[in-house]
Parts: C-alpha cells; sequence; structure tokens
C-alpha cells in the first residue's frame, strides 16, 4: 500500500500542538493546552468490564447505515509529498532491543500505546480510554473507546477548544474508538487499531446520536470548532462526512473568515499533492469518521512488534469482507469461498438460521496473519505536517 513519507510527530505532550515552528505556524494564543491524558496502566479498567459490555444501541431506523471503508489511504502519492525532515523524537529513542524485551516481559504498559497494522486489519495494546465521566461527552458505548494516547488526547483538545468558545456547548456524542485491544469492532470494518473514531455532529435542536445532520439541525458554528481544533491541533489523517454537510461546513468556515486556498485544499485538495481531508462515503451523514496518523503510537508498535512476535503474542487480524448474495449462495458455499466457517459468518451477521437472500449484502469474516508493521524495520513511521492554516481568522 503506497503511504506519504514525512515527519513523524514527537511524544504524547507534543500530539496536540505544532509539532515545531517549522512544521506548523502557532495555534491562537487562546488555543486550549493540552489535556491531561492518564497513562495506559491507570486508565484500564478491569477486562471483564468490556467482556460483561451490552451490544451499543442500534442506530435509528431511519439511519444510514455506514460501514467504514477499508483504507482510503491509497489515495495517497508518496511521490508528491513534501521533502522530509528528520524524525522527531519518540518516547523509546535509546532503548536497546534487551531494554524493550525485558520490558515487555515485566512491565508492557511502560512501553505506551502501540497501533499494530492498519485501521481495517490490526490490533490495539496499552491503549487509552476516553474518560466515562466527562460531562462535555456523551459515549454510546462506553466499553469501546480505547484509543491511542494521541487519539484521546485530540478528543479531549478539541472538546475543550468547543467549550472554550461555546460555554454551555452540549456534550458531543461519541460513537466507537477501538476494542481495549482493537480487532475486529461490530459493525464496523476499520476501528481496529485505536486510531479511528465516530463523533456526533453539534445540533441546534439537541438531536440524539446517530441524527442525520441537515440544513435545519446542523449547528455549523460548534461542528466546525470541533473539527477545526482537531485539524490544527492534532495529526488527522482523513475525516469521513456526507458530501452535503461538506458543503454546509464549507460554506459557514468562508463566511466565518477562514483562509481560502486552506479551506480549498481541506474540502478538495491540492492537485498533484495530496488529496482533500474530508471524503464522502455513503453512511455518513449521521456522524463523523475521524482517523487520526498517532504516528507515536505506531513507531512503538514497528518497535516493539519483533518481540511480540517472538514472544507469540501477537494474534492473527481478522477483516471483514462485503458480499452480495446471488441466488443459489448458501452459507457453506460462501464459508468455502472465503476461507472460513459457515459458524463465523453466521454470528458476524447475526443468523439464527442458514438461509440467505439474494441481493442482500453478507459480512464475511476472514483471518490473515498477525498485523505487520506498516513501516519498513529500519526505517521510523514518517506522517505529513498538519494541514494548518496561514493564520487564525
Amino acid at each position: 500500500m503506497r503511504r506519504w513519507v514525512v515527519p513523524a510527530a514527537a511524544a504524547l505532550v507534543l500530539s496536540c500542538g505544532p509539532r515545531s515552528p517549522a512544521a506548523a505556524p502557532s495555534p491562537p494564543p487562546s488555543a486550549a493546552p493540552c489535556p491531561a491524558v492518564p497513562p495506559a496502566a491507570a486508565a484500564v479498567a478491569a477486562r471483564s468490564d468490556e467482556a460483561a459490555a451490552p451490544e451499543p444501541a442500534a442506530a435509528p431506523a431511519d439511519a444510514e447505515p455506514h460501514d467504514d471503508v477499508d483504507d482510503l489511504e491509497a489515495d495517497d502519492d508518496p511521490a508528491a509529498a513534501p521533502a522530509a525532515a528528520a524524525p522527531a523524537a519518540h518516547p523509546l529513542d535509546g532503548w536497546s532491543d534487551e531494554r524493550i524485551a525485558a520490558a515487555l516481559a515485566s512491565d508492557p504498559a511502560s512501553l505506551g500505546a502501540m497501533s499494530l497494522g492498519r485501521p481495517n486489519a490490526g490490533a490495539l495494546r496499552n491503549g487509552v480510554q476516553l474518560p466515562r465521566d466527562d460531562p462535555r461527552l456523551t459515549l454510546a458505548d462506553p466499553a469501546r473507546t480505547w484509543g491511542t494516547g494521541e487519539t484521546i488526547a485530540a478528543l479531549l483538545l478539541a472538546v475543550g477548544e468547543v467549550h472554550r468558545q461555546y460555554p454551555g456547548a452540549p456534550p458531543l456524542h461519541v460513537g466507537h474508538v477501538s476494542a481495549r485491544e482493537g480487532g475486529p469492532l461490530r459493525p464496523h470494518k476499520s476501528h481496529q487499531s485505536g486510531r479511528d473514531v465516530d463523533l456526533g455532529f453539534y445540533y441546534v435542536d439537541g438531536s440524539r446520536w446517530y441524527s442525520r445532520a441537515t440544513a435545519e439541525n446542523l449547528d455549523r458554528a460548534r461542528t466546525w470548532a470541533l473539527l477545526r481544533a482537531l485539524i490544527v491541533g492534532s495529526d488527522v489523517e482523513l475525516v469521513l462526512v456526507d458530501h452535503s454537510i461538506q458543503r454546509l461546513l464549507e460554506q459557514h468556515a468562508r463566511e466565518s473568515g477562514e483562509d481560502s486556498a486552506w479551506i480549498e485544499d481541506l474540502f478538495r485538495g491540492t492537485p498533484g499533492v495530496r488529496p482533500p481531508l474530508f471524503r464522502h462515503v455513503a453512511g455518513h451523514a449521521g456522524h463523523l469518521h475521524v482517523r487520526f496518523y498517532s504516528p507515536e503510537a505506531r513507531e512503538t508498535a514497528r518497535r516493539v512488534t519483533p518481540h511480540l512476535r517472538r514472544a507469540g503474542a501477537l494474534p492473527p487480524t481478522r477483516h471483514v469482507v462485503l458480499h452480495r448474495a446471488r441466488a443459489g449462495d448458501t452459507l457453506q458455499r460462501l464459508a468455502k469461498r472465503y476461507g472460513t466457517t459457515m459458524a463465523a459468518i453466521r454470528g458476524e451477521n447475526r443468523l439464527r438460521g442458514a438461509k440467505l437472500v439474494a441481493g442482500h449484502t453478507y459480512r464475511i469474516p476472514r483471518d490473515g496473519p498477525p498485523p505487520a508493521p506498516d513501516a519498513a524495520p529500519d526505517r521510523p513511521v514518517r506522517v505529513p505536517p498538519r494541514r494548518t492554516p496561514p493564520s487564525a481568522p
């Protein structure tokens, strides 16, 4: 898979502000400071919390279904990437293989969060959980809000900025981030490595989670403030949102005085340089899907993966493919075709019997090899510079 090749971010404390004067201009003086994120060891709840957690509430009947894209990074063209700078500092700099192996055996949490593999075929280790008691948030499924430290810090920073600008803003609805150890998370194809999060919109009428946003109910000012804070203050890779809502947000941003060239780059990209940050995928009119680069957690994973592999601590990845049933399809045929089991297909689709309906799309789970690091063993993880505006409006 093609990837951008540009510098990585520094440690977590730097992940919610500009990396360096050369990489991005300073944020407005009023920008909120980086929120405190608990260490992974302190944030970990009892494993039984997730095992016993109920299935999340179903989306409203009128909501669009949403199956996230497998991977949109293939749109990027590394040949057109900006010139790479020296990699940023990393918490494991100076650690020998022996020290990493010893920490993995005796105190895994000391290594920090690890985003393993890809968003649609990966895992998460030493993740951080969104706080369940933050009055600024309403969590649809609290047990499945684990992410990299960078992901959680970015969300808390952005929500804090919304409340700084708009005191008394209603709580932001948050859907899934990842399961505690990542991996498959119903009903998504992604959300496996702690870098994806589903966020609600702010509404002018207090609409519930997963309500379809429209010109009548979308609180454009607060929603744009949230997105702007994420884009300026963290390493956002992409935002999936319906094109009808993109138009509303772009219009608001331009009318509020944002730099025209910056907005053009965010919504349409720069030809020959990079694709747009905002992308349309059907099913994203009731929520935003934000994906973060999380360079620190991915770099940690790259360094620790060989040790995890030797210790047999990397489970096989599981991903989902979609199959539209045809006349004559049976569970047995699908299981044989995709190298899985009838029971796995039934479980993934919550089927009570063996009958398939022609024309219906079924989710087919498939196992693969353990997640591989997404950068060469001898090359650190690198991401593009943040898309910051030339100046505050």
